[in-house]
């Protein structure tokens, strides 16, 4: 979905009228009410369900009008209106829409106004309301035909072997060469589904990459969640340099050019030191981390605690990406750890609560999909998601 300007204010809503900006396409429909009643919830829902395939913005209290004649606004009763709306989201639509609702007050009449609902491009799209599907085409909502729903769903298939085929290019692009790889290394991958080509650019604003990056990635949020080991952004990974894609924030091992040097005396940098995030001017953020595991006692431990924080850390890192950028649209997950065979979990080996398990193959990788409003909300979720298949086979599923 290209995007386009949302009023801020009524003034913003009559000047979009005027200058003929505010018209019923693809990506816009207009209501004058939502009446009360069963029927008009189904009827708001096929309309929410119908801009969530490729995105779209739904203004209540516009009128379209008539053919040849100008939209005009109406404004409509606001207390109750936004919660009524997110029901619906919730409830009428299969499966259940996330969106984003605002209002607009206006000065003539206190309590009432205009609401404004983003609904982002759906990684679950098609959404079925009262057992049809439902897509836009070129000014109005319209029920699929099968063939229309197929290509949704082959589209979204595509965007899922894109996304194994990313985590596996991420893993491809190890800074390390072969000969000092003895542990298992991690990649972290999210990617926005749907996201402008300039999504970093958008995010930093008036600011430069290196400082939107050092004020809001290592001394902002992502650092709440604690990765539970090192190496780590704002401890051992502070340096911030420009990349052929966007930025990386990386440990000093890692150079600008992203390719090893030593620390001194010409020796090789020991590959449990180093820590690599890249930000892509797509809004993609890829991690790459050369202690996946550690030796113990002559075995091979896969260190689970770090791998679960760092993941944590790439998925809150994308939320503020996301939130900086105004991008409210899926994602592609995926985290990857390479050298696998023979290690077993660091955690069952410090425990009395079973007997650790020596992983069977050589690498792990897993993809999956995440509206904005997952990430947001429920990251222990995602991180179950994409590593969870390795706890169970690690620990019988005890960390996560």
């Amino acid at each position: 979905m290209t995007e386009r300007f949302q009023a801020r204010d009524e003034a913003d809503l009559t000047h979009m009228i005027q200058e003929g900006l505010l018209e019923e396409d693809h990506h816009t429909e207009l209501k004058r009410e939502i009446p009360s009643g069963k029927g008009a919830n189904k009827e708001l829902g096929r309309d929410l369900a119908s801009l969530a395939v490729d995105g779209g913005v739904l203004y209540v209290g516009v009128d379209e009008g008539v053919e040849g004649q100008p939209p005009s606004l109406h404004a409509v009763e606001l207390p109750g209106l936004p919660e009524r709306i997110d029901q619906v989201a919730r409830s009428a639509i299969n499966p259940p829409l996330g969106l984003a609702v605002r209002t607009i007050p206006t000065s003539a009449t206190p309590g009432h106004g205009y609401v404004v609902v983003t609904v982002p491009p759906s990684g679950d799209a098609p959404h079925m309301v009262d057992g049809r599907y439902w897509g836009r085409g070129a000014r109005t909502k319209e029920s699929l035909a099968d063939a229309q729903v197929r290509e949704i769903l082959e589209r979204r298939a595509r965007a899922r072997d894109a996304a194994m085929a990313g985590l596996r290019a991420l893993v491809d692009r190890d800074p390390t060469p072969p000969e000092l790889r003895q542990q298992a290394h991690l990649f972290v991958l999210a990617r926005p589904m749907f996201g402008p080509s300039d999504m970093l650019l958008r995010a930093f604003g008036d600011d430069s990459g290196a400082m939107w990056l050092t004020r809001k990635i290592l001394k902002g949020t992502p650092l709440a969640e604690p990765s539970k080991g090192s190496p780590d952004l704002g401890g051992t990974a502070t340096t911030v340099s420009r990349r052929a894609r966007g930025w990386g924030i990386h440990t000093y091992e890692i150079g600008i050019s992203r390719q090893l040097q030593p620390v001194r005396d010409d020796a090789d940098p020991a590959e449990s030191g180093l820590l690599d995030v890249e930000f892509d001017e797509d809004g993609t953020v890829q991690l790459f981390c050369g202690r996946a595991s550690d030796g113990l006692n002559g075995a091979c431990v896969v260190l689970d605690q770090l791998v679960i924080g760092l993941t944590k850390r790439v998925f809150v890192c994308a939320q503020v990406v996301a939130d900086a950028a105004g991008y409210r649209g899926p994602w592609l997950l995926g985290l990857a750890v390479s050298n696998l065979r023979g290690a077993v979990s660091w955690y069952l080996t410090q425990s009395f609560t079973g007997t650790a398990t020596a992983y069977s193959e050589s690498d792990y990788l897993q993809t999956t999909e995440a509206s904005s409003e997952e990430l947001t909300a429920d990251l222990d979720e995602l991180v179950r998601r994409v590593y969870g298949r390795l706890d169970r086979a690690l620990t019988g599923g005890r960390l996560l």
